[in-house]
């Protein structure tokens, strides 16, 4: 759904197309899901669909729900993220977050801060400003050990011969393959996906 924000430094509103008018922006549903979820939700969460905008108590601060809820195999979180390699809008910006998707379970939200003001901030279906992306936990909780080295001079020979391989040598050959990289990215991808199937 396309949508247009306008904040005024002081409150935030909304509308779904240019002839609507501008609705104060504290927490508002999809239209009709409020009813197509009590629809098909057990009554004991009946009346608790999830907004698809709210308003954060901080000036411009908005949360949109990703129209998700993700649940991923033990192990495994989901990563909120402005998209790669996509321009994005200078008129906002996209924060980003880790969501341990493996142990909660519910509507998944994503930030974002409002930089212009005065003026209409449109979002369109065509035009992605968020990205989920899988995540291995063992990533941000296992301890990792690492070396910082300050100076040149300090970097170990294996260093060395890892750069050589990587930049020296290509350009040496006589016929440079185009893609390397990607190409050993791709024999080292596992093809397993961590979604549950049930999700």
């Amino acid at each position: 759904m396309d949508f247009d924000l306008l904040w005024d430094v002081n409150d935030v509103y909304w509308r779904i197309s240019e002839d609507d008018e501008w609705t104060h922006l504290e927490s508002a549903q999809f239209p009709g899901f409020s009813d197509y979820f009590d629809s098909h939700s057990p009554d004991d969460v009946h009346g608790y669909a999830p907004p698809f905008l709210g308003s954060a108590p901080e000036p411009g601060l908005i949360q949109v729900w990703t129209g998700l809820a993700v649940r991923t195999q033990p192990g495994w979180s989901t990563l909120v993220r402005p998209p790669v390699n996509i321009s994005t809008s200078q008129s906002f910006r996209s924060f980003e977050g880790v969501i341990e998707t493996d142990s909660w379970f519910g509507p998944l939200f994503t930030t974002i801060k409002l930089q212009k003001t005065g003026e209409p901030i449109k979002f369109r279906q065509s035009i992605p400003f968020l990205q989920l992306q899988l995540m291995e936990t063992s990533l941000y909780r296992d301890t990792k050990d690492f070396e910082v080295y300050d100076l040149l001079s300090d970097l170990p020979q294996e260093r060395w011969e890892d750069y050589y391989n990587t930049i020296v040598k290509p350009t040496q050959a006589k016929t440079r393959a185009k893609g390397q990289y990607a190409k050993m990215a791709r024999k080292k991808k596992n093809n397993s996906c961590p979604v549950s199937p049930s999700a």
